[in-house]
């Protein structure tokens, strides 16, 4: 439980620094060209799949759902 929990905040923490990178930098396109957007994307996809996951991996273990564990355990 400690474990998924753990996942959760990772995600939390990948989807604040995409967010933020996206935020400080976005000021800047001019010299980039939009290059630069595909980083702070990635960023903020990933940390939104790790916190979904994490999350149906927390609920279903606390409600002990079947269908939230296979639904982790396909995504895994």
């Amino acid at each position: 439980m400690c474990l998924i929990f753990i996942f959760q905040i990772s995600g939390i923490a990948i989807l604040t620094v995409g967010a933020l990178i996206q935020n400080f930098y976005s000021n800047y396109t001019d010299f980039l060209h939009g290059n630069f957007y595909v980083g702070p994307v990635l960023l903020i996809i990933l940390g939104v799949i790790v916190f979904v996951v994490a999350f149906f991996g927390c609920c279903g273990a606390v409600k002990e759902n079947l269908c939230m564990i296979m639904t982790v355990s396909w995504s895994l």
